[in-house]
């Protein structure tokens, strides 16, 4: 499978997007002992270290079958003339993100943002910009934004960013590297509630194949960028950091020679551990709330795309009955998801999916 991110191509990616692109203490655990455990290689502005956690009490092999019974469906209509769902986020708050795009979809350059405010859809793009994505809402109600300001910006991998906030665009600042250094661009991914947040990282001179295709890193910052970690698992050609809950325990994937994206789980870029689904051909995890809980997708040996929560050590499916696909793209503390799916006439959806019977 490709997913064409900045018009450049790169193969094994569910949903790497162009980037279009919670307060409580994650519950201890020791160390999963399923996980294949490797250390992140060192890279430049390294600044992360130091702080050691255990990891989340998340980690089994446990499967306890098609979770989707268990919940009550919200339908969430996209905005008008919208061809595409890329991600929907919400908080605890019940505040909606989607990311989507509209026609004619010629890589990232028609992907836009926006709430929903009282019924209403409302964009929230950066003015001026060619393409906007966003992060997840954090509780304060803050979006990190990932946008380009021009064509040309956005053939060249030209990236800023922004925090948006009840209306307010604070620009974030653009990476300066040292001497000798990867001239990094950056997106934001995700943000969590202390605004820490993920995304990645390349050096356009560099990383990249001259068949255009990019390389990314994963990548752990601050709104000041005195916090910006670079990691990478051992063995990845790109690597996408996605979800993070306070505690700084953050999920994602990673590209490998074989062409095939595998999942990881890790302490702020420091330990990583692979997380897979159990048997899958591939595994892409996108959240993980402050109980260690995480939601993601896989791919079966038969290619068949589908969607995974990770709860008390123990898999489940979460497969909504017709539809084309679905995606579950967040999981928030009281235990809702969030994500989209394709009825069967080719009309994309949001929903919210809530526990039938309160916290699992």
């Amino acid at each position: 499978m490709k997913t064409t991110v900045n018009n450049k191509n790169i193969s094994g990616s569910a949903r790497c997007g162009a980037i279009l692109l919670a307060a409580a203490t994650l519950l201890a655990a020791t160390s999963p002992a399923w996980a294949d455990k490797g250390k992140a290689g060192d890279r430049d502005n390294d600044r992360g270290r130091g702080r050691d956690q255990d990891s989340p009490a998340c980690a089994g092999k446990g499967y306890i079958g098609n979770a989707i019974g268990d919940y009550t469906l919200q339908v969430i209509d996209p905005p008008p003339d919208t061809t595409q769902i890329w991600w929907v986020f919400i908080n605890e708050r019940n505040m909606v993100v989607m990311q989507y795009f509209t026609e004619p979809v010629v890589g990232a350059a028609q992907g836009h943002t926006a709430i929903l405010e009282d019924g209403v859809w409302k964009v929230i793009d950066l003015p001026g910009s060619f393409w906007c994505g966003a992060s997840n809402p954090n509780a304060s109600g803050r979006v990190g934004l990932v946008y380009v300001l021009s064509e040309d910006d956005n053939a060249n991998g030209i990236w800023h960013n922004a925090i948006y906030h009840r209306g307010t665009y604070t620009p974030l600042p653009d990476y300066t590297p040292a001497a000798g250094t990867p001239a990094y661009q950056y997106g934001v991914q995700e943000i969590n509630d202390r605004g820490i947040m993920t995304g990645v990282a390349f050096d356009p001179a560099s990383d990249i194949d001259p068949d255009g295709t990019y390389h990314y890193h994963g990548l752990l910052f601050d709104a000041s960028l005195s916090l910006f970690h670079v990691f990478d698992p051992p063995g990845s050609l790109s690597t996408f950091a996605f979800g993070l809950n306070n505690a700084g325990w953050m999920v994602g994937w990673y590209l490998k020679e074989d062409g095939k994206s595998y999942g990881f789980l890790s302490d702020r870029g420091q330990q990583i551990f692979d997380l897979n689904f159990p048997g899958a051909d591939q595994t892409w995890p996108c959240s993980i709330n402050n109980r260690g809980e995480i939601a993601g997708q896989y791919a079966e040996p038969d290619g068949l795309y589908k969607e995974f929560l990770l709860r008390q050590g123990k898999f489940a499916k979460f497969i909504m009955p017709d539809t084309q696909y679905n995606t579950i793209d967040w999981i928030v503390d009281n235990g809702q998801l969030s994500g989209n799916y394709l009825d069967l006439d080719g009309k994309p959806h949001g929903f919210i999916a809530t526990p039938k019977h309160g916290r699992k």
